[in-house]
Order: C-alpha cells, then structure tokens, then sequence
C-alpha cells in the first residue's frame, strides 16, 4: 500500500515539474468517464469496463472505484489508453492510479480500465459501481482536470435450476401444427431464453416451441436453457388418419367334421371403427383341412389342423383347432337348444344355461359359450351366466361338432325380476300362506261357535 501511495506521489511530484517548465495555455477541458452496466448471474463472474468518453489531455489520474458488498474485485487490466498501476484487491474503495506515457497521443478515448468482479451467491438486483474522487492533471498544462462520471450497475437475476416442457408427449397427423411450451423454473428467472431442436427434422421440425409434423414416424424435440444449460425433452408422434387394428377373435376355437364337410370360420375384428378389417386364412396342413379367403374350412382327411386367421393392418392372429373324422360309427351333430331363449336378472344374480345337443347319441357333444357383451354380462364354459351391469346381452352356445349354434337373450337391471325358471318354490309357498289363512279361519269359526 505505501510503494502504491509513493509512487503517485512521484507521478504528481513530476506532473508538476512539467507544468512549472510547459509555457501557458488555455485551461484544460472537462474528462469524462462512464462506467457500464451489465448483467450477471449470482455465483459468476463478470467484467465490467470504465470507459473514457472524453479526455482533454490527461497524464496522470487517481480515483476511487467503489463497488456494492456483493462484489468481490478479483482482477484489473489496463483498457490501452493509460497504464494502470495495480494494488491489494481487498481495498474498499479502490483506489486506482494512471498515468500517460504517450505524448504523441493524450487525447485518446476508449476502454481505460477492466474490472473484474465475482458476483456472490445468493446476491440479486442491481449492484452499483462507481468512480469518484479524481486527482487529475493535463499533459500540456499540468493543472488539474476536472473530472466527471457515470456509474454503472451490475443486475443480478435469478439463476436457471430446471426446465419442463408441456407436454412431454405430442401426437399429430401429418401437417398439422403443435405447441409446446418450455416452462422455465423458477418463474422469476432472470434469463428464460431456450433453444429449440428436433432430433429427427424428417417427421417434425420446431420454431420456437410450434412444432409442424413433417413426415410419419417419431422425433424428439428438446429445450435448453441459456442459462445453465437445463433441458427437458418431448416426444412428438406423427401419425396417420386411420384407426388401427388391436386384435381380432374366431367365433370358435374347435371344430369337428368329417371328410368333405365343411364349416365357415366367422373373425371379428377390434376395434369395431378400425379402418383396414381385412384378413387372411391359413391352415397348418392342407392334407387335413383347407381353407378359404372368406373362412370356410373344408375337411380333406382324417387329423388334426389348426386353421389361423391373421389381420392385414398389424398382423393380429387367432386360431381354432379343426378335427376330421371319417369313422364311420361317429354319429354326427345336428343341432343345439339352449333351456330358454331369454332370461332377466338383476345385477350380480347369475344362472347356469343348459345346452341339449341334437341327436341324444351324438359322437361330440362339446359346446362352447359365448357373450356378445362381456361388460353386461358373462358366461364361462359350463354355461353359468352372471349379470355384471344394466343392458342387455345375447349368450350364444356353439357345437364343436358342426358348428350349431342357438342363443339366449339376457337383460339385466338394478333391481329387476328375478331369474325366470322353476317356479315350484314359489307355488309352495303360496300354497302355503293358503294354508295357514284357512286354518286361522277356522280357528276363528269355532271359538266363536263356543261361545
């Protein structure tokens, strides 16, 4: 600190020998100083420059640099203009030291001096630096300059800790045009500046977060923030008008028949809306059974195929496992009744169907069971129906031998009848209540004829 003080006490000790040696003059001008204002953000560091707008002629200068406690001076370095002499960096105020050595050149205007400064954490808003206290002389005259300046401040804002993108996924048919927005956090964030990029810029392209769906297939598009460099993705799907097909079902999963009788497979395909239904068959051996593009399976020869029926759009499979049999002994199927046509229930009541195969003798009597609304009311393979919710349902019954079908009619209701079927309980007990109202009658009759 002392060498610091010495030697400007040399710059000026020699400042004013060359004013008592330089002949007179007009009176020196007005140096004017400026210090800039910049942004930062807390925990970083940040330069801040002090210009020279306006010199008259300086030679030698000191000042005092004094700066907010959210600072912390780490470095100086001369703008080219004068040569700075530097001391400890702990000093509050700073003071600083120039001196000209050019006289060729002791008007020249520019950066004078850069400060180096570490924002501390935590620190926000606007945190001031200046420059004051001048002791100034001009080069020709050697007298003092009046010196005047600017402060500047150094604006703090909140740091960056995240970004989310809204939404995180983002489904479009082609052409169309999306939005996603990049939620910057903290809301007060002093910079929310993002950078916008598409990894597959083929299916889609983004701008500023609209995103135009290009071509089918999928892309990521991601956000980075200026600030810290937080990113958060979204994934974007280009898809067509069409509703896809999930899977599809055969009406059956057995069939038996005998050489050159045939049967037509019926496949339904889910969804109901889906846009491409179409279907292929294939049977597992041909020697066996064959089938057609429409699903009739016509039996060859004794064995075992299974026949598979395969949808056109994602290629969703079922099968049902065919059995020809040309014994002669077998007697075949033709025809199945269900006990009743239709039947009501309340929901949670449930009641078993029986199925009588035609004829008695039958070789295979196997059946299978089905609902036409699972959501209404189910049926499993021996028939038992159970009423799940309000509607109606139809349960059809299906002979694995000739693929015979008959159906029962459910509705089902919160508090409805109950099932239909034997009623004998119910003549009992009314014959019953009968019963007891006669023999209170006669009772009656013959306390009265006592009397």
């Amino acid at each position: 600190m002392k060498k610091i003080e010495v030697l400007a006490l040399v710059i000026m000790s020699t400042a004013a020998l060359v004013f008592a040696l330089a002949p007179a003059s007009d009176a020196a001008g007005e140096a004017v100083f400026e210090v800039e204002s910049v942004e930062a953000s807390e925990g970083s560091s940040v330069e801040v420059r002090i210009n020279l707008t306006s010199n008259p002629g300086l030679w030698g200068m000191q000042a005092e640099i004094s700066y907010d406690s959210a600072l912390t001076l780490t470095g100086i370095e001369s703008g080219g203009i004068m040569d700075v002499t530097t001391g400890p960096f702990d000093q509050r105020p700073y003071k600083l030291y120039c001196e000209n050595k050019v006289a060729d050149d002791t008007t020249a205007t520019g950066i004078l001096v850069v400060l180096t400064f570490q924002v501390s954490p935590g620190a926000a808003g606007a945190l001031r630096v200046s420059m004051d206290n001048f002791d100034a002389v001009s080069y020709q005259q050697m007298e003092q300059v009046e010196c005047i300046s600017t402060p500047g401040e150094v604006s703090v804002g909140v740091r960056v800790v995240d970004v989310v993108l809204t939404p995180d996924v983002l489904t479009l048919r082609l052409g169309e045009r999306g939005t996603i927005v990049a939620n910057v956090i903290p809301s007060d964030a002093a910079n929310k500046n993002v950078r916008w990029e598409s990894n597959n810029t083929s299916v889609a392209t983004v701008n500023n977060g609209t995103v135009v769906a290009a071509g089918y297939g999928t892309a990521t598009v991601s956000a980075t923030t200026e600030d810290g460099g937080k990113v958060d993705f979204c994934l974007v799907r280009v898809v067509s008008d069409e509703v896809p097909v999930t899977g599809v079902a055969l009406n059956t999963d057995r069939v038996s028949m005998k050489i050159g009788e045939s049967v037509t497979l019926a496949a339904t395909v889910s969804p109901s809306n889906a846009s491409n239904k179409n279907v292929s068959w294939s049977s597992s051996n041909t020697n066996v059974a064959a089938v057609t593009s429409s699903g009739k399976v016509t039996g060859v020869n004794n064995g075992t195929a299974v026949i598979t029926v395969t949808t056109e759009d994602g290629g969703k499979t079922d099968t049902c496992v065919v059995t020809v049999s040309d014994d002669p002994g077998d007697v075949r199927v033709t025809g199945v009744d269900i006990d009743r046509s239709s039947v009501s229930l309340s929901v949670g009541d449930s009641i078993t169907l029986k199925a009588t195969v035609s004829p008695s003798d039958a070789t295979n009597k196997n059946v299978t069971w089905t609902t036409s609304d699972g959501s209404v009311a189910t049926v499993n393979s021996s028939g038992t129906v159970k009423a799940v919710s309000v509607g109606k349902a139809t349960i059809t019954v299906t002979t694995v031998d000739g693929q015979k079908t008959d159906t029962c009619t459910v509705t089902v209701s919160e508090s409805g009848p109950q099932p239909s079927g034997d009623n004998t309980l119910l003549y009992v007990g009314i014959a019953a209540a009968v019963l007891v109202v006669i023999l209170i009658a006669i009772f009656v009759m013959r306390s009265r004829g006592l009397k």
